[in-house]
């Protein structure tokens, strides 16, 4: 329990700055519960013929945890996701039922058309927050990490982008234009030692 042991600042706002872990870290931990959520429900969907013959791993809150931590390596990260697993697992399956709603044969086009305009309000309301922000000088790094996040709409266009890399996470960070950060050995070391 590496958190245990780390000190605490006080003076930051955000729980990731104030133990000392990188923005890059928490990117990295929120886009594995999306990208393991959205996986074992896609292979859910893809090779079963309903949700109940479908493998509880592939189906339950624990199987999706326990996807989301065997793709990780580092220990912070490893801590980091348990401690923000559910908050962002929720949101993993909201946007997955909207996805598959819309994705349902019998969703009629009207209701397509107004899931469309939704969208775009959306959009538009999340651009005219962002020029406003701009326009106050008030903009705060950790927003733009959180930016992407306003709505489900837009978690659901990453499912396309699961589905894309063909179940690849590094494909999948590529494709939402994060580079993956690789723990160097040095780096590791000097982590451990300095707390």
């Amino acid at each position: 329990m590496i958190l245990k042991t780390r000190p605490f600042s006080h003076k930051e706002e955000h729980i990731n700055t104030a133990l000392g872990v990188s923005d890059e870290i928490m990117i990295q931990c929120r886009e594995r519960i999306f990208f393991a959520h959205f996986t074992n429900s896609l292979q859910s969907v893809e090779l079963f013929p309903d949700v109940e013959s479908a493998p509880a791993e592939l189906t339950t809150v624990t199987g999706d945890l326990k996807k989301c931590l065997e793709m990780i390596n580092d220990s912070i990260e490893y801590e980091m996701t348990l401690l923000h697993f559910m908050n962002y697992h929720r949101l993993a399956q909201q946007a997955f039922s909207h996805w598959k709603l819309e994705n349902d044969s019998s969703y009629s086009a009207e209701d397509r058309l107004k899931n469309e305009l939704i969208k775009i309000v959306m959009k538009l309301k999340e651009e005219h927050d962002k020029q406003k922000a701009q326009e106050e000088d008030d903009e705060d790094e950790h927003d733009e990490i959180n930016a992407d996040l306003y709505n489900v709409h837009n978690i659901v266009d990453r499912i396309n982008k699961v589905k894309a890399s063909n179940y690849s996470f590094p494909k999948y960070m590529q494709a939402m234009g994060y580079t993956m950060q690789t723990p160097d050995v040095d780096d590791i070391l000097k982590n451990l030692f300095d707390h």
